[in-house]
């Protein structure tokens, strides 16, 4: 759990999930129209969670305002949108995990991707390893990277958007109060 308010708690997986491009295309685009956005949305969520634990998870209005992503980039992420899965802005990377741009030292903001993201094409690195030893990888935020045809992450700064190696670490809103979780 990243943070409490109320009846209802932020969560972010705690390993990278699977490996998929932030868009399918190589064009300039903002969360709010990406194919993962709809991946997230779509096919995970239907296949990570029965119709009954769906129900407890929240329709979250998702801030893409340019104060989520890095200031010294001052690149649009687009309209705001709602979604049940998103990932976390640079913001909120920062505010949860320490991330901060180009900060290779940051072992709580490092990310193990599991055997199915690694057998997806997920990149490890054993010379940067998670704070239990484990080699990671590098995972996407929704905010933009210094222009709209990359996306920004947890690594180094950004990477073009049709990179395939990027874990998704999956963030949701859910309903402390529904029974489910």
């Amino acid at each position: 759990m990243l943070t409490r308010d109320g009846n209802k708690a932020l969560l972010i997986s705690r390993y990278g999930l699977d490996a998929q491009p932030y868009n399918k295309d190589y064009v300039g685009i903002t969360w709010e129209k990406c194919t993962l956005r709809t991946w997230l949305n779509g096919t995970f969520l239907n296949k990570a969670f029965a119709a009954e634990e769906q129900k407890g998870i929240l329709l979250t209005n998702v801030d893409n305002g340019s104060s989520q992503g890095y200031s010294k980039w001052n690149t649009s992420g687009g309209n705001n949108t709602q979604d049940r899965v998103f990932l976390l802005s640079y913001a909120e990377a920062n505010k949860y995990l320490g991330v901060t741009y180009d900060d290779s030292n940051n072992t709580k903001s490092r990310v193990a991707p599991t055997a199915y993201a690694i057998k997806q094409g997920a990149y490890t690195s054993s010379s940067n390893r998670t704070a239990d030893g484990t080699a990671s990888g590098w995972w996407w935020l929704r905010s933009p990277g210094s222009s709209r045809d990359n996306a920004a992450d947890v690594r180094t700064g950004g990477y073009l958007v049709i990179n395939f190696s990027g874990c998704v670490r999956p963030a949701l809103w859910i309903n402390l109060e529904s029974g489910i979780f």
